[in-house]
């Protein structure tokens, strides 16, 4: 083998060795990143959690709100009659 070929050959082994060793580290990169990535869905899965659990809550005040204003309204209306009736009751 010629001197020349030999040459070519190191040159291309060099830039072989080069090339697999930046890929190494740009996959290195990359599972940095997927690691990060997975830490930071697990954590906004947690926080949905969190707020559809504080979601349910206020379903369920806003529910309990709606029937007491339902009750009140509908004591309202029996003493609004009852004041009727006992107006009714001193004019007689």
């Amino acid at each position: 083998m010629s001197l020349e070929k030999m040459e070519a050959l190191e040159s291309k082994i060099r830039k072989a060795v080069e090339l697999i060793s930046n890929l190494k580290e740009k996959n290195s990169n990359l599972e940095t990143k997927i690691d990060e990535l997975q830490r930071e869905l697990s954590s906004q899965k947690e926080n949905m959690n969190s707020l559809k659990e504080e979601k349910e809550k206020v379903d369920k005040v806003l529910n309990e709100n709606r029937q007491l204003l339902e009750e009140r309204d509908t004591i309202k209306t029996k003493i609004e009659t009852m004041i009727s009736s006992l107006n009714e009751i001193d004019i007689g």
